[in-house]
């Protein structure tokens, strides 16, 4: 007589993942929501890496203006010149259209085989305009105005005035000496800048002044 199986007559599906963990909602509604939100995670992964590649994309170092590039203008406005460039070279302006469109320059210029550069150097003279490169973007903006700093340099014991102070921007060129009453006037050419004071017998004194700065009184020690 042959002994009775543990084993149940009707094999479970399950039984060939002994290892496995499996979850029956028993709801053919909760299976659809996991399958929904699968999609939507897929599809804003995609969305998020596409505009990434766009961001690198028009990414630009110092290296990318002195890409090659080829033109020809005739009599273009700044803003077709802009476009000219951004055509045939992979370098991407940031810029605004009001500030470009209120320029009136005729950019009239042939370049073969030049750095973006020079081209751009040569199409932004005279203009007001500058450029300059923020987190791997060229960004076309207006030239600060000048800003005048007035103020005067005294010794910091005596209180007395001291004539003849070298002052001179910092990384900049172009500076000024106090009168024979201590006092001067210097014009920074941007609206942050140091002025750097330095006098025979006493310690060089960094100042920092922005366009708000209006008058300011140096002593050295």
């Amino acid at each position: 007589m042959q002994k009775g199986s543990n084993k149940s007559p009707c094999k479970n599906k399950y039984d060939s993942y002994p290892d496995a963990v499996f979850i029956d909602t028993g709801s053919r509604w909760y299976k659809k929501e996991i399958l929904f939100i699968m999609r939507c995670s897929i599809l804003v992964l995609v969305i998020h890496l596409t505009f990434a590649g766009m961001l690198l994309a028009n990414r630009v170092d110092g290296q990318a203006l002195q890409e090659k590039v080829t033109l020809s203008l005739n009599k273009a406005t700044v803003a077709q010149s802009l476009s000219a460039i951004e055509t045939n070279s992979s370098v991407k302006f940031s810029v605004r259209e009001k500030l470009v469109s209120s320029i009136i320059k005729s950019v009239t210029l042939s370049a073969r085989n030049e750095p973006v550069k020079n081209v751009l150097d040569d199409i932004l003279a005279h203009t007001g305009l500058q450029y300059k490169l923020v987190e791997g973007y060229v960004i076309i903006e207006a030239i600060p105005a000048p800003v005048r700093i007035y103020g005067k340099v005294i010794d910091a014991k005596t209180q007395e005035s001291l004539p003849g102070v070298s002052i001179k921007i910092k990384n900049w060129q172009g500076g000024t000496l106090t009168d024979i009453n201590g006092a001067f006037v210097v014009t920074i050419p941007t609206e942050n800048a140091t002025l750097v004071f330095s006098y025979t017998g006493y310690e060089t004194a960094e100042v920092a002044v922005n366009k708000t700065t209006q008058q300011i009184t140096v002593s050295l020690k």
